[in-house]
């Protein structure tokens, strides 16, 4: 959800009605459905915040982001509190994700041939088989788990 919005204030607040929403939904289910809520995952843009610029990105490569870099997870840091406190379990992708910058696809073609940079898609196998097996084995926890909602066992900045 998060990476399409362009968080000037006016989105920020978009952004958090539409978490608002999903969550209302949420809790109208949460009674006979678990949900998982994933992450954003990191962008590597060559960008201050590693976002994806306003303008086309030709030529340029993904680059490496720090820890200490302010982030374009606008998105994780509104949503994920309010998914934890309404009892939804979250996928932490963000910090694990944030060192392996060159595993993009950074080169993807398009129709027209022209070279687009792109620093969000991944390459695979790689990091997307990861999460996979991360979210393969909060579905199994959370089967042999009780349905308690008070505590996420799931911390945050796990290693995939």
């Amino acid at each position: 959800m998060g990476q399409h919005f362009d968080f000037n204030q006016a989105k920020r607040n978009a952004y958090a009605a539409h978490i608002n929403a999903t969550l209302a939904f949420v809790r109208f289910h949460l009674a006979r459905t678990q949900f998982i809520f994933v992450e954003e995952p990191p962008q590597h843009f060559a960008t201050p915040d590693g976002s994806y610029p306003a303008s086309r990105v030709t030529g340029e490569r993904c680059v490496p982001r720090g820890h200490n870099v302010p982030t374009q997870q606008f998105a994780n840091a509104v949503a994920v509190p309010l998914m934890r406190h309404a009892g939804v379990f979250v996928m932490t992708i963000e910090a694990a994700a944030l060192s392996v910058w060159d595993a993009h696809v950074e080169r993807a073609f398009r129709a027209n041939s022209s070279d687009v940079t792109d620093c969000t898609h991944w390459c695979s196998p790689g990091v997307p088989d990861a999460w996979s097996r991360q979210l393969f084995n909060m579905l199994l926890m959370l089967e042999h788990a009780p349905r308690v909602r008070l505590a996420n066992p799931f911390p945050a900045a796990v290693g995939g």
